[in-house]
């Protein structure tokens, strides 16, 4: 019984010290620029950096997740860019080092005017499971007939 109990006990703290691990994330996003252009304009671009805070190198992929909001909402196109415009998807960050890329949104001729753009960004691992927090980024889409 004694046994049986020490085995649980070991268990117990084992799993909860794993689950405390894995929500502890080793990379950090934060958004660095956000947009200079008017609301008006059909192409955002958002700067952020990615910060390594674990002592090895990561290699990892910016996830993007179109998300609704707010009560009327509408997708954009999504691309993710180096700091010098070229698409990226495997990115490599060298320990306690950091990595920007940026966020170009755009628009299309289909994009529903007046609505909001929500869109969720963080960073995966090869096998899909986020290693980052989750940073939201929302962006209106006025109808520019309603300016005065």
């Amino acid at each position: 019984m004694k046994n049986l109990f020490c085995l649980v006990t070991i268990l117990i703290v084992s799993t909860t010290f794993s689950q405390n691990k894995q929500q502890e994330h080793t990379l950090h996003i934060a958004i660095t620029k956000k947009s200079d252009q008017p609301l008006s304009s059909k192409v955002h671009i958002y700067v952020y950096t990615v910060k390594n805070t674990s002592s090895k190198d990561i290699q990892f992929e910016i996830n993007t997740t179109p998300v609704g909001c707010k009560d009327n909402s509408s997708k954009m196109n999504i691309e993710i860019q180096s700091a010098t415009n070229q698409r990226v998807e495997n990115i490599q960050v060298k320990a306690k080092a950091s990595y920007s890329f940026k966020l170009k949104l755009q628009r299309n001729h289909l994009t529903k005017l007046d609505t909001w753009s929500c869109i969720q960004i963080n960073a995966i691992d090869n096998k899909g499971i986020p290693i980052s927090n989750t940073i939201t980024v929302s962006q209106f889409i006025p109808d520019t007939k309603n300016f005065q």
